[in-house]
């Protein structure tokens, strides 16, 4: 799955085209699925749950389209639109992204055990790049001061412990980053965007 930091570029991408979302509220509910992990890796039925997640990829997307039509005047507008954007994000990486990047690695005959840490190491080393850059400014200027939600089995207390975690740098990775760049960014989130505007228009 992408990082803390995939997540909020997607979001911000997202939010530069629809301006309405450029609040702290969007960016917080864009990690907020992943908080039940603040004290290391949570158990699959976790993080499932929080992640209303199925193996079925079409079945996960229409769990996401149920509970937000279901939630939609339970919750911020715009948080629950990040919530929903977050595991958009995570389905179109599964069904898009992850598998290729395997196969790339397939050619260069990097051994199947080592291929998800290895692109999970890219990423963080991507997201270390982007330490400076504009987008994760604002982001963390957007969260520092926000209010915190809590949302399925992601708690309010764990949910701002996440958010302080992700405002805190990136750590480097001691691997080279050779399969994340820019554009496969903005690839992941015109796929994205294709499911997800049908939820603000």
């Amino acid at each position: 799955m992408p990082t803390t930091g995939i997540h909020e570029e997607v979001a911000y991408l997202i939010a530069n085209k629809y301006k309405k979302l450029d609040t702290s509220n969007f960016y917080l509910g864009a990690i907020a699925p992943d908080a039940v992990n603040i004290n290391g890796l949570a158990e699959k039925e976790i993080r499932w749950e929080s992640h209303l997640r199925n193996e079925d990829l079409d079945v996960w997307m229409n769990n996401v389209k149920k509970f937000y039509y279901e939630n939609k005047e339970k919750y911020n507008e715009e948080f629950l639109l990040g919530y929903v954007l977050h595991i958009i994000t995570d389905i179109i990486h599964d069904k898009y992204f992850y598998w290729p990047i395997r196969k790339k690695m397939d050619l260069e005959k990097i051994n199947k055990h080592h291929q998800h840490e290895l692109l999970r190491s890219s990423m963080e080393e991507y997201d270390y790049q982007n330490e400076k850059e504009p987008f994760w400014s604002h982001i963390k200027e957007k969260l520092y001061n926000c209010s915190v939600y809590s949302i399925r089995n992601v708690k309010e207390e764990d949910l701002l412990a996440w958010k302080n975690k992700s405002l805190e740098k990136h750590n480097v990775s001691l691997t080279l980053n050779k399969y994340i760049t820019k554009d496969d960014i903005v690839a992941l989130t015109n796929k994205v965007e294709e499911e997800f505007k049908t939820f603000i228009i």
